[in-house]
């Protein structure tokens, strides 16, 4: 399950570096609701509960969102 997790989070880090732009609004907007909605679960759970190195991607993909979007959104 945490590799697979893992997987899915390279996928999104893959299309925030190469296709995020190409992306319509609406998708980037459901892109943005997902992970933070993932962020919120990781705040209310078990601080042990997700490896480290999941957490250390989704703050990547996070943040190539935000530098994607910085500063006209």
């Amino acid at each position: 399950v945490d590799h697979s997790r893992f997987f899915c989070f390279q996928v999104l880090e893959h299309h925030a570096k190469k296709s995020y732009n190409e992306m319509t609004e609406s998708d980037q907007h459901l892109l943005k609701q997902m992970l933070m909605s993932w962020l919120h679960q990781q705040s209310v759970r078990d601080v042990n509960a997700e490896k480290g190195y999941i957490l250390n991607k989704g703050a990547q993909v996070i943040t190539l969102i935000f530098i994607n979007d910085y500063p006209e959104k």
